[in-house]
């Protein structure tokens, strides 16, 4: 996740999986060309089928699976805000920032041999430790140990005294 503010009082993340974006858009243009190419050479069946399965992932990759994700930590107001947006809508989710303990980077292991790990941040939250997800997906690389880190240097000083 990507710092958009830092300030005493507000702590504003953001996580927008451009990549992800960016691969799904090659495989639709990829269908689009294959299906224009088959209209242009005179197969109507195949250049209408390439262009439906294009217009099917670009509906399911932006409409389902791409989501932007948002928290905002706020002293002033003491609330915890993650929103997450997809194209098909928008869930927020507040939860008392009094009840943050800390944030923690949840790995899931790779299930071949010789897979990587991937990880993403979760919240902890509340006398039950529930967890709660910042992303939905996970991901290879220190980012989710970066947001944790930041996340709890940012809410430390206050809580700790």
């Amino acid at each position: 996740m990507k710092v958009i503010e830092q300030t005493a009082d507000r702590l504003t993340l953001e996580d927008r999986p451009v990549f992800l974006g960016f691969m799904a858009g090659f495989f639709i243009l990829a269908f689009a060309w294959n299906g224009i190419s088959a209209l242009l050479a005179g197969d109507l069946a195949s250049g209408f089928g390439a262009l439906a399965i294009a217009i099917a992932v670009a509906a399911l990759a932006f409409g389902v699976l791409i989501q932007v994700s948002q928290l905002r930590l706020d002293r002033t107001e003491g609330l915890i805000r993650l929103r997450r947006i997809k194209a098909s809508g928008t869930m927020e989710q507040s939860f008392p920032l009094d009840a943050l303990h800390r944030v923690e980077v949840e790995t899931r292991r790779g299930s071949r041999k010789g897979a990587g790990s991937t990880h993403r941040p979760v919240l902890v939250l509340g006398e039950e430790q529930r967890r709660v997800p910042l992303t939905a997906a996970y991901a290879s690389g220190r980012g989710a140990e970066i947001t944790a880190e930041t996340i709890n240097r940012w809410w430390r000083p206050v809580s700790d005294g």
